[in-house]
């Protein structure tokens, strides 16, 4: 080799060693879920969409009306602020990590986990008999609350062309306005009554919204399109970053 030369060799690679890079590779590849559904079809897996976005708008404003209320009957003082302080906790903490999951696991299999946490958060409030029983539920109701934001945005991004994004993401801000709106008026409603079959108002305040979204998620189940992401269990968990997904949690929780 001459002076002032560099002369690029080849690594040769064995076959065994090139697999396993390839499979290192893989395990951070994202599916596209994306879908292009006939109208109707999209249109009713747009509306039910839209609905458990709203009702999770609705959950929340509906409840902060009826916080003197449930104070009141479960004796908690200044402490029921931590209703709401529960639920936001819940809801930041995991809202970030939802999107990376839904890629690993799928946006239907997620949304509806989150679903679920959102009905038995709420159900379980509804039964409270102290006040750290319904805080630690509404911290539950806060998870599943921040995967249904998180994701209904991102399904919604799947299911329609980037032309029309702006357009059904502008429609989903009407949802969340319907349901902050009405919120305060269907809780003052019940709350004026009383009492409802015996049993406290405010606690209707909870078992009405997973009514619905149990309704939503049916239908959600048969309307949106599931694509699966291919993988075992086994290697979907270990494509979780779980010391990241761990100091993400803290921090945020710190910082609140």
């Amino acid at each position: 080799m001459s002076e002032g030369t560099i002369e690029l060799g080849v690594i040769n690679v064995p076959p065994a060693e090139s697999n396993e890079l390839a499979q290192r590779s893989t395990k951070t590849d994202i599916v596209d879920q994306s879908s292009r559904l006939p109208f109707g079809r999209l249109m009713s897996a747009y509306i039910c969409l839209a609905a458990i976005y709203s009702i999770q708008t609705l959950d929340i404003n509906s409840v902060a009306t009826a916080l003197p209320a449930i104070a009141r009957s479960l004796g908690a003082g200044n402490s029921i602020t931590w209703a709401g302080t529960a639920y936001l906790m819940g809801q930041t903490a995991f809202q970030s990590l939802y999107g990376r999951l839904s890629d690993i696991f799928g946006r239907k299999p997620v949304l509806l986990v989150c679903v679920g946490f959102l009905v038995g958060g709420d159900l379980l409030c509804g039964f409270a008999r102290t006040p750290l029983w319904l805080y630690v539920c509404r911290a539950l109701s806060g998870v599943g609350g921040g995967g249904i934001s998180s994701l209904v945005q991102i399904t919604v991004s799947d299911l329609v062309s980037l032309k029309d994004r702006g357009k059904y993401q502008g429609m989903l801000s009407a949802s969340i306005g319907l349901g902050a709106s009405t919120g305060p008026f269907i809780a003052a409603s019940m709350l004026r009554k009383g009492e409802t079959g015996g049993v406290e108002a405010w606690r209707w305040i909870f078992w009405v919204p997973p009514i619905l979204a149990a309704a939503c998620a049916t239908t959600i189940w048969l309307y949106l399109p599931l694509k699966p992401v291919a993988g075992s269990w086994r290697e979907k968990l270990a494509k979780i970053d779980w010391y990241g997904l761990g100091a993400a949690m803290a921090g945020v929780l710190l910082l609140l």
